[in-house]
C-alpha cells in the first residue's frame, strides 16, 4: 500500500539517483538501488520518515484528523509512544496540513501528505530568522 501511495506507477524510484532499477531486501523491509547501490525505504524523504511503524503513524493521523484537539499526552497513550514523540508527530501533522491545498476525506489527506517531501515539512517547521 505504501508503494502505491508514494509512487503512483507502482515502480519505486531511488531518492539518491532517481533510478527505477531497484531491488527489494526482504529481510530488512528496504529497497536497494541497482545503479548507485544505496539502500532506502518507502518512507524515506516523506513526512512519515521515522523509526515508527506506518501503522502507528496512520493511527495517530486518524486521531488527529477526527479529534483535532487531542492533547499530546492523550495521543502518546493511545499510540504507545512518548509524549515528546507524540508532540513531534502532531507538529509534523499540522505542518503537513498547512501545505495541503484542499484537505478532503481522511484517505485523500493521507495521500496528499505522502507526496509532501521532508524538506517541504522542515521549511514550515523552521523557526523564523531573527534580525
Amino acid at each position: 500500500m505504501c508503494r502505491k501511495l508514494r509512487w503512483p506507477g507502482g515502480k519505486p524510484v531511488c531518492p539518491v539517483c532517481s533510478s527505477t532499477r531497484t531491488g527489494q531486501i526482504v529481510t530488512r523491509h528496504l529497497r536497494r538501488c541497482l545503479d548507485c547501490r544505496k539502500q532506502f525505504s518507502d518512507k524515506q524523504g516523506t513526512l512519515f520518515e521515522s523509526p515508527l511503524q506506518l501503522g502507528q503513524w496512520f493511527f495517530a493521523c486518524w486521531i488527529l484528523y477526527n479529534y483535532p484537539k487531542t492533547t499530546c499526552q492523550r495521543l502518546s497513550d493511545l499510540v504507545g509512544v512518548t509524549v515528546r514523540t507524540a508532540w513531534q508527530m502532531r507538529r509534523k501533522w499540522n505542518a503537513g496540513l498547512s501545505l495541503i491545498v484542499r484537505p478532503g476525506t481522511f484517505e485523500d489527506t493521507i495521500k496528499q501528505l505522502f507526496f509532501l517531501s521532508k524538506n517541504q515539512i522542515n521549511e514550515v517547521l523552521k523557526p523564523p530568522k531573527s534580525r
